[in-house]
């Protein structure tokens, strides 16, 4: 969850390169879209809807954390 908590803007010089191993697509805008995406699911939890609100609870906290992050 590391990188989750902010967005790098990848950035060289001209002629440069910058190496895959330093770049990942998991960012705060990544994590946004997840949480989303989660939140507005429609797919029940066949183990019980308890389980269900936990998992969006959480998500809603991951939510307003990373928004505050990227602000």
């Amino acid at each position: 969850m590391f990188n989750w908590h902010f967005t790098d803007t990848k950035l060289a010089a001209e002629g440069f390169i910058i190496p895959d191993s330093n770049t990942t697509d998991e960012d705060v805008v990544w994590s946004i879209g997840q949480a989303v995406d989660f939140l507005s699911s429609v797919k029940k939890d066949f183990s019980g809807k308890s389980k269900e609100i936990l998992g969006k609870s959480l998500e809603m906290r991951n939510l307003i954390h990373f928004i505050g992050d990227l602000h």
